[in-house]
């Protein structure tokens, strides 16, 4: 991701968001001298890079000339500085000669980064609250392509599956609108109809808490206070939410409230 940014792929375009979108030949070289420095394999690099979401393979096809045209995008979250901060491995990786327990340890630690963490709580949460929930679950999408959803879930009521999408930023920088849009763009993309989604950051800057509650997320926002460290704040905090959400919901879908809206119709 560092290197995308700093230019060492060509870029054919790049969105107003920030995604950017990559030639095809450029990418495939920069991946084969990879492969080639390192000893690792070009076909299981590239594969890695599309099943984890970090590069999206994308074809757009002539139709003057029946030709088929490969470009990769990179979403703009994945070139932000706290994921690229979070990809470089811990100095005690790259010490040569170190003990292996040392080694173990460090790695345990990096497969499961804070913003896994938060999304496995998201996950609890909904769990808990009678949803079948799963983290990186891989949608399909309006396009030929799948979106990764940090946390979906769903639920059947009254006959009709409710599903919920959950988006968890946890990073130390407020969230700006930006990536509010690209959400609301994501959640457009999907085939299923969503009703609820959820926006959780420890912060988001006032144009971007607007603009997210505006497009119809619930926007939980867990502040300084809430830390890793104490999980169990954080799934409280999250609990109370989306439980008063969903009772709320609830109430005003009850045979009583639904009489009494068409009565108020009728007197307007």
């Amino acid at each position: 991701m560092a290197d995308v940014r700093g230019g060492a792929i060509i870029r054919e375009e790049e969105s107003s968001v920030g995604s950017v979108c990559l030639n095809a030949h450029s990418f495939d070289g920069f991946i084969r001298e990879y492969a080639g420095r390192f000893g690792a394999n070009v076909d299981t690099i590239k594969r890695t890079l599309k099943e984890s979401g970090l590069v999206i393979n994308y074809v757009r096809y002539s139709v003057g000339t029946g030709y088929a045209f490969s470009s990769y995008i990179v979403p703009a979250p994945f070139l932000e500085d706290e994921f690229v901060e979070m990809l470089t491995p811990p100095e005690e990786m790259k010490v040569e000669g170190a003990p292996a327990e040392v080694k173990r340890k460090v790695v345990t630690e990096v497969e499961k980064p804070e913003w896994k963490k938060l999304e496995e709580i998201v996950r609890d949460v909904l769990i808990d609250l009678g949803f079948s929930a799963r983290t990186n679950e891989r949608l399909r999408s309006r396009g030929r392509g799948e979106i990764e959803v940090d946390v979906w879930a769903d639920k059947r009521i009254s006959g009709t599956k409710f599903y919920v999408y959950a988006s968890c930023k946890y990073w130390n920088k407020d969230v700006d609108r930006r990536i509010i849009d690209e959400e609301f763009g994501r959640t457009l993309q999907l085939i299923d109809i969503l009703h609820l989604k959820i926006f959780i950051a420890k912060r988001l800057t006032e144009p971007a808490k607007s603009t997210a509650l505006a497009d119809g997320f619930i926007v939980i926002e867990l502040g300084e206070k809430a830390s890793m460290e104490n999980p169990e704040e954080i799934y409280n905090i999250v609990y109370s939410h989306l439980k008063g959400t969903l009772r709320r919901n609830r109430t005003s879908r009850t045979p009583e409230n639904r009489q009494r809206g068409k009565g108020d119709l009728r007197k307007a």
